[in-house]
């Protein structure tokens, strides 16, 4: 998750230093496919409702993947950036707005590392905040999940093995199950409708509307979400897995801006690193950069064959099968609010979540911070303390 990474605790078994370099064992492959929960429903949603393409998209993320894993020799994933994904995907926003996202986010995170400011800018923003946009993201998914499930009721029976798949992906982590899922979904996408040539892959200009809901809407969604989640609290998960080789922040940030200044133009979508995705990797055995190397090979592969497969194969993807897939993604992303502790810090993120799901980013973080300024008054004038909503992570 972009995602859930704040509060993320180590676990006892590190990586030594002698374990640098890259492995490429049956471990590293099931470790790669540890965060595919979340990659793929949201991925698959976001190029089906904005119509970005999603042949070009996975190629682009699988070569991102492998240059990842080359250069940071850890398992550090690649992910797409949920606010603007989430907000897109609720808003049935254009190709050209996400574009503009993207590009806009990349270019500050990218000025960001360079500077030397990732650290000091990643902790002005509360933590309470952040876990509100976490919550309001994941519910916005679900939310879009849940009316899917409702407008195609001659369908909903797909909804039920779907659901038993992801129940079950957690427990049998070496089995592809979600990989399965999203493959019988494009297959019954291209059965059910007549044989249609792929369009090519094309790139249009964003109009001057989605430049204005790229940059004034989408992007500054996404920020607090990267800079502490992709950011700061994945490079603190780093160092605590791999000793003495942990990524400092300004590395970290220059990778997510570079990432999406060079392939959002082309054609990819908005893309972070994050903590959970780490600990989603780690948690199911990857342990060197070849984890996340394989992974891209992979998406790379299946982006090149769906450049030839039938356009039905994506535009009919079956809605019911697509919904339960955003629903477990959207909790999953909502369930990193359970860190928040405190009553304060509670309150904060339940309004800014609240706002932001069903007001839109700009009122919820608008109430959220409202609300933890008067929080933070009231503490200075009492002998009660904010507890979390006043911490930064």
């Amino acid at each position: 998750m972009e995602d859930s990474g704040v509060g993320v605790t180590a676990p006892p078994d590190a990586v030594p230093a002698e374990a640098d370099g890259l492995r490429f064992g049956p471990a590293e492959w099931s470790g790669g496919l540890g965060d595919l929960g979340t990659f793929l429903p949201v991925t698959v949603s976001l190029c089906l409702v904005c119509e970005l393409n999603l042949a070009v998209v996975l190629i682009w993320a699988g070569v991102l993947n492998a240059v990842t894993g080359v250069l940071f020799r850890q398992p550090i994933p690649v992910q797409p950036m949920k606010a603007i994904a989430a907000l897109a995907i609720a808003g049935g926003l254009s190709a050209g707005a996400v574009r503009t996202a993207g590009v806009g986010a990349g270019l500050v995170v990218a000025l960001i590392g360079m500077l030397g400011v990732a650290d000091r800018l990643g902790r002005w923003v509360p933590a309470a905040i952040v876990r509100g946009l976490q919550l309001g993201v994941g519910g916005a998914l679900a939310i879009r999940g849940g009316s899917w499930l409702i407008e195609e009721p001659a369908t909903l029976w797909l909804a039920a093995p779907v659901a038993a798949a992801v129940l079950l992906a957690p427990r049998w982590p070496r089995a592809p199950l979600l990989m399965g899922v999203v493959f019988a979904g494009l297959t019954i996408g291209a059965t059910s409708t007549a044989p249609e040539t792929p369009a090519p892959p094309a790139i249009s200009f964003p109009t001057s509307g989605e430049w204005r809901t790229g940059l004034l809407e989408l992007a500054p969604a996404q920020l607090p979400l990267t800079l502490l989640n992709s950011v700061v609290a994945v490079c603190v998960l780093s160092a605590d897995y791999f000793p003495g080789r942990g990524v400092r922040p300004g590395r970290m940030a220059t990778s997510v801006g570079v990432m999406n200044l060079l392939t959002v133009p082309l054609g990819g979508m908005p893309v972070c690193h994050g903590a959970g995705g780490l600990a989603a990797q780690y948690h199911f055995g990857a342990r060197t950069g070849g984890a996340v190397v394989l992974l891209g090979g992979g998406k790379i592969l299946a982006g090149l064959a769906l450049l030839t497969a039938p356009a039905g194969a994506i535009t009919a993807f079956p809605r019911p099968i697509l919904a339960v897939l955003l629903i477990a993604a959207g909790w999953r992303l909502a369930s990193a609010s359970e860190a928040a502790a405190g009553w304060t810090a509670v309150a904060v993120t339940l309004v800014t979540g609240a706002g932001v799901a069903f007001a839109g980013t700009l009122w919820g973080v608008g109430a959220g911070f409202l609300l933890w300024c008067v929080l933070r008054l009231v503490a200075r004038r009492s002998p009660q303390t904010l507890g979390e909503s006043g911490e930064r992570s």
